[in-house]
């Protein structure tokens, strides 16, 4: 439940975009690729936590594109797609 609640309140105070592409997630769905989902910016596998100013709220296609890449990786990639 408390990670539903994180869910919930990242999504709300994102206006419900995502933290990386801005697209509108839907609150209500979950398997779909503009459903939200909580990303750590510094991913648990680097060292990241689950402090809350680590976490924000991503689509699912973002969330999986990034996997456990740190964001500065996972940005400069969006761009050099977005370029091409």
């Amino acid at each position: 439940m408390k990670r539903k609640n994180t869910l919930r309140r990242l999504f709300n105070i994102q206006g419900g975009l995502c933290a990386y592409c801005e697209i509108p997630m839907d609150i209500n769905t979950c398997n779909k690729p503009n459903s939200p989902t909580v990303d750590h910016i510094i991913p648990k596998s680097k060292g990241g936590t689950c402090d809350p100013f680590n976490l924000v709220c991503a689509c699912r296609a973002c969330n999986n594109a990034k996997g456990d890449l740190p964001l500065v990786v996972f940005i400069g990639l969006k761009r050099k797609v977005m370029i091409s």
